[in-house]
């Protein structure tokens, strides 16, 4: 392997290494900046201000000027767009036609 190769596959290791190292001091963390909140969500920060000016999803600005987000909340936004499988479509039909048979 030339010197070249060698840096270039060090740089890369460097670099997922900090991203484990953000990965692992996000998960503490109860408060993300918005730059962690792209991390944690995996959503451009551009699209997090979008949502955040559409009243999509909820933030805090304590000063008025950087914004914060709550990890469950993101999480809740997250889960919000739950798309069933059929298998689960089946078995909610199911139930719903027994309770009301059981009328």
């Amino acid at each position: 392997m030339d010197k070249d190769r060698f840096k270039e596959f060090e740089n890369r290791i460097e670099k997922k290494m900090d991203e484990l190292q953000a990965s692992l001091f996000i998960t503490n963390k109860e408060v993300l900046t918005i730059k962690e909140a792209s991390l944690f969500s995996g959503l451009a920060v551009s699209y997090l201000y979008k949502l955040v000016h559409y009243g999509k999803i909820s933030c805090f600005k304590p000063l008025g000027k950087k914004l914060y987000f709550s990890k469950e909340q993101l999480v809740d936004f997250l889960k919000s767009g739950e798309i069933k499988s059929d298998d689960e479509c089946t078995k909610h039909i199911q139930k719903h036609l027994q309770k009301n048979i059981n009328k």
